[in-house]
């Protein structure tokens, strides 16, 4: 584990105050915030296992819309494209494709419908039997840094490995991503997404009282909130080179106006969601290749109560071993 407090706060002035109105969370030496003391790994595993998914909890739900379906393929395919912008004209070797993390397995679903070989790693594997039974016999269950340096014993190797809101919940995040380096060959893409945390417009919204405090901490079930630049330094340590970064889900925005304050008007949560998720169609439709460039710069901005990060293996020479 880092040792808290070992570096200058990269945050501007005036988010000190938010940073210290956050209870239970230190600054590591990566840049960016986790819990202190962490919770013990047995219980995180009872918690996954239990109740995450068969209890309607996080991101997850027992059923979507249409729209919800339509927002899911658009973001999938957002990354598609990047994936595409990092590699170029370079074909994935072997179409292999490990989702770490898996949930409900969609983005197994994409990638399989797109020709690959999928394999999922989950504490359960309740999400993925509910919407995509099919897929129920690619997932691996169990602890995740257990079954990642089993993969890696055995010799596997993946073209993409995918960690969408996964990472900020695992206690070891470095070894996690150390695992995923041996699982690669010099062309696999690592598309890391996580809850942006302490971000240039939570700290703007802070200043102008538009928010009471850092809210994304209390309750949460994350032990590491991250920042770009953050996780690209936390990555960089396990031999990984972010080459690309845009942003996600821009519901944030709305906390700038009275009548769509969702947090102080609950009831306006659900239309603020359709909102986000009307104007990603729009973008999508108009021009992806746009769409994702608008989503860079927004990430540039600190916009995005989410970045995606691309990263590519670093050349062994260049990777010293921790």
């Amino acid at each position: 584990m880092p040792d808290p407090k070992t570096v200058v706060n990269p945050l501007a002035p005036d988010v000190a105050g938010l940073a210290d109105a956050a209870l239970g969370v230190v600054l590591n030496r990566f840049g960016y915030f986790e819990k202190a003391p962490m919770p013990d790994a047995e219980t995180l595993a009872r918690y996954y296992t239990e109740h995450y998914y068969q209890e309607d909890l996080g991101v997850y739900a027992h059923q979507y819309s249409e729209a919800d379906e339509r927002y899911r393929l658009q973001q999938l395919s957002l990354r598609w494209r990047a994936m595409q912008r990092v590699l170029g004209n370079d074909p994935f070797a072997n179409k292999r494709f490990l989702d770490v993390g898996c949930g409900e397995g969609w983005a197994m679903a994409f990638f399989a419908q797109h020709g690959f070989e999928v394999t999922g790693l989950d504490f359960s594997a309740y999400g993925c039997r509910v919407h995509n039974p099919d897929l129920c016999a690619h997932v691996r269950v169990g602890g995740v840094q257990q079954e990642l340096s089993t993969l890696a014993n055995e010799g596997q190797c993946f073209d993409v490995i995918w960690i969408a809101q996964a990472l900020e919940q695992m206690l070891e995040p470095a070894v996690i991503l150390s695992w995923c380096r041996r699982l690669a060959h010099p062309k696999t893409v690592l598309v890391v997404e996580c809850a942006h945390n302490f971000s240039p417009l939570q700290q703007d919204l802070y200043r102008r009282g538009l928010i009471d405090g850092p809210y994304w901490v209390e309750g949460s079930d994350h032990v590491s909130f991250f920042n770009p630049a953050g996780f690209r330094t936390l990555a960089r340590s396990e031999g990984w080179l972010q080459r690309l970064c845009f942003s996600d889900y821009l519901i944030q925005l709305c906390l700038y106006h009275a009548d769509t304050h969702y947090l102080r008007h609950p009831d306006t949560g659900k239309a603020a969601f359709a909102g986000q998720q009307a104007l990603t169609d729009m973008l999508y439709r108009t021009d992806p290749d746009k769409a994702l460039d608008w989503f860079v710069s927004a990430a540039d901005l600190g916009l995005g109560r989410t970045f995606v990060s691309m990263c590519i293996p670093v050349d062994e020479e260049e990777h010293a071993p921790r």
